[in-house]
Formats: structure tokens, C-alpha cells, sequence
């Protein structure tokens, strides 16, 4: 009789135990150091456990990727978004761009003579942070979150129900979601300029936002890399706010 024996199966949610697991080995080491050998080793599950699940690794990636942009967003919410909220009661992120947000409207400052930034602007400027910084701490899960074949895949195919890449899919509009509300408020409000259609705004700030985090994480630049992006993030948020008078 063979002396090598299938690993017992173990787990009451083995799903969950290997997107934790898959987890681990991409914080650790990139998305190079997964695959389904040590992601079944680390579970203690057969070699063949995990294809229950993920029948392929651009499935496994599209789990993960969704559980980075459901995580991406809600720590944005967290942060007073896409809600404005009373200030004492919101979270307070260390950049000087969240102190601006109890700022009760767009006023002209005494030492520029120019308008210091809206609410919503500052709210929208706190949201792409809280997103670039989600990236810096977690380059290896963000570079699974916009690996192009995840992209190609959604764009293909419409996906089935219950499939990672109808989850991902869902989950990457919610967080796109939060910076659309952020814009269309700031547009009712009469903050932002209205012949700029919401969609388009909003894909600006993610963009701009998205590529400085993929500039950082290949660059590893010093400590002041939020510094850098909140200046050009106000400077895209003033061509799209409305001008005083």
C-alpha cells in the first residue's frame, strides 16, 4: 500500500482559508510567489482541494481582486466618503487635505485672493488618497487588483452568476462608485462645473490616482509620495471646480 495519502480535507469554509492564505503569499511576495501547489500546502488540503474552487489562477486572482476593491472602498467610506459627515464625528487621515474638510464653502482666501478649496473637492482629494495609500501599503494584492488580463477577461465576456469575475466586476464599479457620488454631489451643490459630465470627472480623478500608484510602486520613491499626489490632485480638481463669481 502506498504510503503517500491525500491530505484530509479539513476546513468548514475552505473558500475563505485559501483567499487568506492566497492573501499571505501575495503581501509577501508578489504575485509570483502564488500558486495552487503552496496555496494547498499552506491550507493543508490536497494538491487538488483548491480547483474545487478556482478552477484556473486568473479566477483565484479575480477572488482576490475583488476582495482589494471591496477592502479599497470601504476603508474610502470609512474615511467621511462618499457621505459628508459632521466633522468631529469623521475619521481624521494625517494629510492636510481631510483637515480642509469641515470647510463650509469655497471662500476667497486673504493671502491668494484665490477661492480655497470646496468640501467636496477636499472630500474627493481624502477618498484618492485613502485609495493611493491602500496601494502603497499593498503593492502585491494591487498589482493583482489591475494585472491587464483581469481587465481583458471582464471586457470579453459577460461573466456568470457566482463567478469571481461577476464579483470583481461589482466590486470595482462600487469603488469607482465612490468617487461618481463624490462628483455628482459636488455638482448639485454647484461646487464643481456642470457642463463636465460626472462620468468623465470621476474617471479623471481615478485615473490620475491609479497611475501615481503604479508610478510609485515601480519607482519606490522617498516618504512624501502623498504629498506629491494631493498637490496634483488639487490641481486637477481646480479645472474642475467652479470658479468664485
Amino acid at each position: 500500500m502506498s504510503r503517500f495519502r491525500p491530505k484530509p480535507y479539513h476546513h468548514g469554509d475552505l473558500r475563505r482559508a485559501l483567499l487568506k492564505a492566497a492573501r499571505k503569499l501575495v503581501e509577501a511576495e508578489g504575485p509570483a510567489g502564488l500558486s495552487f501547489r503552496r496555496l494547498a500546502d499552506a491550507v493543508d488540503v490536497s494538491h487538488a482541494a483548491p480547483l474545487a474552487h478556482f478552477p484556473d489562477r486568473l479566477s483565484l486572482d479575480a477572488a482576490l481582486a475583488a476582495q482589494g476593491f471591496r477592502e479599497v472602498r470601504s476603508r474610502c467610506e470609512r474615511s467621511g466618503t462618499p457621505r459628508p459627515a459632521p466633522p468631529a464625528r469623521a475619521a481624521a487621515p494625517v494629510w492636510h487635505s481631510a483637515q480642509a474638510m469641515a470647510l463650509p464653502s469655497p471662500s476667497p482666501s486673504a493671502a491668494t485672493g484665490r477661492a480655497a478649496p470646496g468640501v467636496m473637492a477636499m472630500r474627493l482629494v481624502t477618498a484618492a488618497l485613502v485609495y493611493l495609500r491602500f496601494a502603497l501599503e499593498h503593492p502585491g494584492l494591487y498589482r493583482v487588483m489591475y494585472q491587464p488580463a483581469l481587465s481583458e477577461r471582464l471586457q470579453q465576456e459577460h461573466p456568470e452568476a457566482g463567478s469571481p469575475f461577476r464579483e470583481l466586476g461589482a466590486e470595482k464599479a462600487k469603488a469607482f462608485a465612490v468617487f461618481l457620488d463624490l462628483v455628482k454631489q459636488g455638482q448639485e451643490a454647484g461646487e464643481f462645473r456642470s457642463e463636465f459630465a460626472p462620468e468623465q470627472a470621476a474617471r479623471l480623478v481615478t485615473a490620475l490616482t491609479e497611475g501615481l500608484a503604479q508610478r510609485y510602486l515601480e519607482e519606490q520613491p522617498g516618504t512624501q509620495p502623498l504629498k506629491e499626489a494631493e498637490r496634483l490632485l488639487e490641481l486637477l480638481l481646480g479645472g474642475l471646480s467652479r470658479l468664485p463669481g
